[in-house]
């Protein structure tokens, strides 16, 4: 995930970028907020094909406060259903999308580490 734009409140539409590492070619999924608790879970979900029930995703982020608020450690977990589902981690697919979460989870983790980050505002686009 490389990119989100949209508004971040219960229902509301995202459009989610994905980029495959190795690959040229990028996906933009179009996402609704199925669950928002500030401060502690983001989750949608989306279809990966057009037509419902065939290949559907949820993506979810959770975080959890530790050190008294000192620090947080964030979650974050894919989940895909419908009747492609089986197929979808199958080749090399599945090492392909792990390599691509791991790159956003470091992405991420650079710049939560930042001065002055946890002093910022929630903006309604993430960009990573």
């Amino acid at each position: 995930l490389t990119r989100v734009r949209g508004r971040l409140e219960q229902g509301t539409r995202l459009r989610v970028r994905v980029e495959w590492p190795g690959r040229r070619s990028a996906l933009t999924l179009k996402a609704r907020v199925v669950a928002l608790e500030t401060g502690r879970e983001v989750r949608w979900r989306s279809r990966l094909l057009l037509l419902p029930g065939l290949l559907d995703g949820e993506h979810a982020f959770h975080l959890e406060w530790l050190a008294g608020g000192r620090a947080t450690r964030l979650r974050q977990a894919a989940r895909f259903t419908g009747l492609l589902a089986p197929f979808a981690g199958t080749g090399d697919r599945l090492e392909t999308a792990k390599r691509g979460l791991e790159a956003m989870d470091a992405a991420l983790k650079t710049v939560a580490e930042r001065p002055g980050v946890a002093a910022m505002h929630p903006t309604p686009e993430w960009r990573a």
